[in-house]
């Protein structure tokens, strides 16, 4: 799978009559991002079902936080794999730095969770009962006397017990989440890209159409198979052709993971 470029998935967009610019302020529906364009290639990021739920909750965000507590006091290093070398960087070698600084530490974790708590949009209030956290309640001034205010972006934080119940909540999705078939990939693609255009665009178009752009969308990510359909448009038998692979795809996805429900 090759990732496509902004500019190619505009072009391809702009050939079928959108116009990404014309959706700004409606795309942040999915994800708090403002343009389709970025959804698209977010859509591409992927290959499996629950790394796509993974991306939207970030389980992993929990574990740093642990991580963080559990390491409070001693320094934090940080390592790699560099991917894009600068100077005499060597590529695929390994990079690392170190962080003492426990002021900043201390506000990174504060980070973590605001940002954990953003990014999982309800899903801990549905599945645990919860409230959504409280901004956080910082207090300046000097003892004896303190002023408290609310912050305009920091939360609460998880408690280490709450922290723990995600965790294990994740651990258990992981475990039971739907192997998908090849063509069940490609769904899981094509199903991501159909929900983007639809609700971030708001189009009323005919279902060959769409999924036609959903092809060609693929098309560019080199992910549609063995037997590509090159030539341009939806028209006539290209366009009742690229939809068929579309719902081919789109069936095989929802079999797999109707397996899993």
């Amino acid at each position: 799978m090759t990732k496509p470029s902004t500019s190619d998935i505009k072009a391809i967009m702009q050939s079928y009559g959108l116009d990404d610019s014309a959706f700004k302020g409606t795309a942040d529906i999915l994800y708090n991002y403002e343009s389709v364009v970025a959804l698209i290639e977010l859509a591409f990021g992927n290959f499996d079902f629950y790394t796509a739920l993974q991306h939207i909750y970030k389980a992993e965000l929990f574990k740093l936080i642990q991580l963080l507590r559990a390491c409070k006091g001693s320094a934090l290093e940080i390592k790699g794999t560099i991917t894009k070398p600068k100077g005499k960087q060597l590529k695929g070698t390994e990079l690392s730095t170190t962080i003492s600084n426990q002021e900043f530490l201390t506000w990174l974790e504060v980070f973590v969770n605001t940002w954990a708590e953003r990014e999982q949009d309800g899903l801990f209030q549905f599945a645990f009962g919860w409230d959504f956290k409280q901004p956080l309640t910082l207090r300046r001034g000097q003892a004896p006397v303190f002023e408290e205010e609310q912050h305009p972006f920091f939360t609460e934080s998880y408690s280490d017990e709450e922290i723990s119940q995600i965790i294990d909540y994740y651990d258990k999705i992981e475990k039971s989440h739907p192997k998908l078939t090849k063509n069940g990939k490609l769904g899981s693609i094509a199903n991501r890209i159909v929900t983007i255009i639809i609700k971030s665009a708001c189009i009323d178009w005919t279902q060959t159409k769409l999924y036609s752009l959903v092809y060609d969308l693929m098309l560019l990510g080199k992910i549609t198979g063995k037997e590509c359909i090159t030539l341009k448009g939806f028209s006539g038998d290209i366009g009742r052709e690229k939809s068929q692979q579309v719902r081919n795809w789109l069936q095989a996805f929802n079999r797999d993971i109707g397996k899993w429900s």
